[in-house]
C-alpha cells in the first residue's frame, strides 16, 4: 500500500509540475488578456442593478433625510392625471414613481422620476438616491425595450423628451 501511495503522490507532483510550466509559459500579453477576458466574463455575469430593489432603496434613503426637509417649490406637473408632485415630500414622490414603475406605468415613472431629479429639493444623499434610481429604471427599460416591449420603448421616448425640453 506504501508503494501505491507514493506512486500517486510522484504522479500527482509531476501533473503539478506539467501544469506549473504551462503557466509559467504563457507570454505576459497573454497573460493579461486572459485576465481581462476572465474579469470581463466574471462583470458580465454579474446581475445588473435590480429597477426595484434601487427604486427601493432610494425611497429608504429618501424617508430617512426626508425628515426636516423642506418641500421643492411647487411646479406644474408634465404628465396627464398627475397632482402637482414637486409640492410634496420627495420620499413621497419617489414613492409614487416607485409604484408607477411596480406597475408597469413606465411613462408616469419616467415622468416622476424626471421631475423628482430636476426639480425637487434635495440633499446630496437624496439626489444621489434619485440618480441611482433613474440609472436603474433606464436600465431596465432598454433592456426591456430591446426585447421589443412597446410600454418601455415609449417610456424611453418619454424621457428624451423630457431631457430635451430642459
Amino acid at each position: 500500500m506504501d508503494a501505491e501511495v507514493v506512486s500517486e503522490i510522484r504522479e500527482a507532483t509531476h501533473m503539478f509540475q506539467r501544469a506549473q510550466s504551462i503557466i509559467v509559459n504563457i507570454p505576459p500579453p497573454l497573460a493579461v488578456l486572459i485576465l481581462a477576458v476572465s474579469i470581463v466574463a466574471v462583470a458580465g455575469c454579474k446581475k445588473q442593478s435590480d429597477a426595484n430593489a434601487a427604486l427601493d432603496n432610494a425611497v429608504k434613503i429618501l424617508e430617512k433625510s426626508d425628515a426636516g426637509q423642506p418641500s421643492s417649490p411647487a411646479a406644474p406637473s408634465t404628465a396627464p392625471g398627475q397632482e402637482t408632485v414637486s409640492s410634496q415630500p420627495v420620499a413621497q414622490q419617489m414613492s409614487q414613481a416607485m409604484t408607477a414603475y411596480k406597475g408597469g406605468n413606465y411613462d408616469d415613472a419616467v415622468s416622476r422620476l424626471h421631475l423628482l431629479r430636476t426639480t425637487a429639493v434635495k440633499t446630496p444623499e437624496q439626489t444621489m438616491a434619485v440618480q441611482d434610481a433613474m440609472a436603474a429604471v433606464m436600465t431596465d427599460l432598454y433592456d426591456r425595450a430591446a426585447k421589443g416591449d412597446v410600454k418601455a420603448q415609449q417610456a424611453i421616448r418619454q424621457h428624451q423628451e423630457n431631457r430635451n425640453r430642459r
